[in-house]
């Protein structure tokens, strides 16, 4: 697995540091070759190069934007359904201007008509392919993202044949427990492009999605995984957590292979 982190995990470093340097110092703790950001990061994405100088901009992997409970891919308010594409549109160009970003991830928000978002994506992706861009969409437990973005919905939305639209499994979005749980990740993981590790705090210090990640590891998942820490501890302790079980199960499956 070509293991990544989101800017989410390190949001805590970034109190005393810029964003610059905490990656900086993420990436020399762990060698980790690339990371999500978010877009509460970027206040000013005109800027690009006031966040990376000129030495990080080829390790962006995706950029993470949500469009919130005023924004609607989904929707019926047509106007407000262009302004999210052309906000979109605007991320898109960001992304572009990072030199190795290869993706924006892009949840639709409140709407929940089907024929709508599948427009909306499909002008995204266009607009995205000729940016050398795909854009991703992630699973919430609960519609968070948007109602599109869990259960059946999202199936229908991602099986609607849009080109350059994929996944991003996050392996903790699912509401249900036990099989069927992993019933969902089976299901969803031929649409994935990464997959996301979620690692939160315990009364035994940190928990992580250790069942839904051998289920994707033994699915004969390979593709990219990032890191994602929503916890207030050392973010670099939550970081150490996660990658030493992201090797133990790897190695156990292909011990058992």
């Amino acid at each position: 697995m070509n293991i990544g982190f989101s800017s989410w995990s390190i949001r805590t470093l970034m109190k005393s540091m810029s964003l610059l340097d905490a990656v900086t110092c993420t990436q020399q703790r762990f060698d980790l070759p690339w990371w999500e950001g978010c877009m509460s990061h970027f206040p000013n994405r005109q800027s690009p190069q006031q966040y990376f100088g000129t030495g990080l901009t080829n390790i962006v992997g995706t950029i993470r934007i949500d469009h919130g409970a005023n924004g609607n891919l989904a929707g019926a308010d047509q106007s407000v359904t262009d302004a999210s594409i052309a906000t979109s549109k605007d991320w898109l160009d960001f992304a572009a201007s990072i030199a190795s970003c290869r993706a924006v991830k892009i949840n639709p928000g409140s709407g929940q008509d089907l024929h709508v978002a599948r427009s909306s994506y499909q002008t995204i992706a266009a607009y995205a392919s000729t940016l050398q861009l795909d854009v991703l969409i992630e699973n919430s437990n609960d519609g968070s993202k948007g109602p599109l973005t869990c259960g059946d919905s999202l199936f229908r939305l991602l099986d609607s044949g849009i080109e350059g639209i994929g996944l991003v499994l996050d392996l903790g979005n699912f509401p249900e427990d036990g099989s069927r749980r992993l019933d969902q990740i089976s299901r969803l993981l031929p649409y994935a492009r990464a997959v996301e590790i979620k690692v939160t705090d315990s009364s035994e210090g940190f928990a992580v999605t250790d069942r839904e990640l051998e289920h994707a590891l033994g699915l004969g998942w390979e593709g990219d995984g990032f890191i994602d820490y929503s916890g207030d501890q050392d973010p670099f302790d939550a970081i150490d957590f996660a990658l030493m079980r992201i090797r133990n199960y790897s190695s156990r499956i292909v011990s058992d292979s």
